[in-house]
């Protein structure tokens, strides 16, 4: 249907604008400072982190246990993100 390098260049700009857009148009507060909640949540956090967990330290807390699953998956996505990185940018056959 399309050569291979048509496919491979349209499918990296989709992605590429698509990335540009999640940033530019989904830009948020990121550090939550906007947001009356995350000042009792991060307080929360602080003075329950060595209780809760055991863990002295209190990023080692949220990032080791309450976080746990979801630094998990985001290893597991980074790691599949590299190997579709390295199964689409495979060069196979003749070079045009």
């Amino acid at each position: 249907m399309f050569p291979k390098n048509t496919l491979r260049i349209a499918v990296g700009l989709f992605l590429l604008f698509f990335v540009v857009f999640v940033i530019f148009y989904g830009q948020q507060d990121w550090f939550g400072t906007g947001y009356p909640a995350s000042a009792s949540i991060r307080e929360y956090y602080l003075t329950h982190a060595l209780a809760g967990t055991g863990a002295e330290n209190a990023v080692t807390a949220v990032y080791l246990d309450y976080r746990l699953f979801a630094t998990l998956f985001e290893t597991m996505l980074l790691f599949c993100s590299v190997i579709a990185v390295f199964y689409f940018s495979r060069h196979q056959g003749d070079h045009e």
